[in-house]
């Protein structure tokens, strides 16, 4: 059976996302608007961080609509803890999933599918942030050389303090987990997805029980991430306004 949510279902997720969280206000990364030559520098730059600020609040929104169908297909119930038993039922030595019937397998499926897609969703949105900076600060880099660590590295000859801020928001145990998380989903292994249970340490091959994140911790780091990302939002539009009002 595939499972599908009613727009009864979606507004009720939404009802339940931050999305005041998110909100970018006409005053959010403006900048002093200057007379002549000057003000047409800065009149490109306000249409830039326009451009940007638009991109970005569609991220949040792909965000919330990630983050409600992962939801939906999570409240359907997926049994997998444990994810294994061992010995398993019929001769098997290690048995996964031992309480699925088909229909967790679609709703699984369902979960981890959106589960990926809001972890990209919520990274993009991320470093929407960081080109937001590259602009408002007039650091200079391309779109594609703009990063959390090459914003950084510009803008500490400009302002020292925001940089070391931003470093330890970014410390927070919330992200870095998010980060593992989306890293592994990227360059490894799909949440949901077992891995090998092969080992290898020097010549010696060692078989052991496939790893696996559950959807349960699934979720609550996708949780603490969207907690930890209406946090950080919030401190750095302030960052930036307490600067814009210097």
């Amino acid at each position: 059976m595939i499972h599908f949510p009613t727009n009864e279902d979606m507004r009720k997720y939404y009802a339940n996302f931050p999305f005041s969280g998110f909100e970018i206000q006409d005053s959010d990364f403006a900048i002093k608007q200057l007379d002549g030559i000057e003000g047409l520098k800065q009149l490109a730059i306000s249409k830039e961080l326009s451009a940007w600020k638009i991109a970005l609040k569609n991220k949040w929104n792909d965000v919330a609509k990630a983050f409600a169908l992962m939801m939906f297909y999570y409240d359907k119930g997926i049994p997998d803890e444990p994810y294994y038993i061992s010995p398993g039922r019929k001769g098997l030595s290690v048995e996964y999933f031992p309480h699925f019937d088909d229909e967790h397998f679609s709703i699984k499926d369902g979960f981890d599918f959106y589960a990926d897609i809001y972890f990209f969703k919520m990274f993009s949105a991320i470093d929407g942030i960081w080109q937001i900076l590259n602009v408002y600060f007039n650091l200079g880099l391309t779109v594609n050389k703009v990063s959390f660590s090459n914003v950084c590295s510009k803008l500490e000859k400009i302002d020292a303090q925001i940089v070391t801020s931003l470093k330890k928001i970014f410390e927070d145990e919330r992200y870095q987990k998010g980060k593992d998380l989306r890293d592994s989903i990227t360059h490894r292994l799909p949440v949901g997805s077992q891995g090998t249970g092969i080992r290898r340490k020097g010549n010696a091959t060692i078989f052991c029980i496939s790893e696996y994140t559950s959807s349960k911790l699934t979720v609550e780091i996708a949780k603490a991430l969207l907690n930890f990302s209406v946090e950080v939002f919030k401190q750095i539009k302030n960052l930036c306004n307490k600067e814009n009002l210097s």
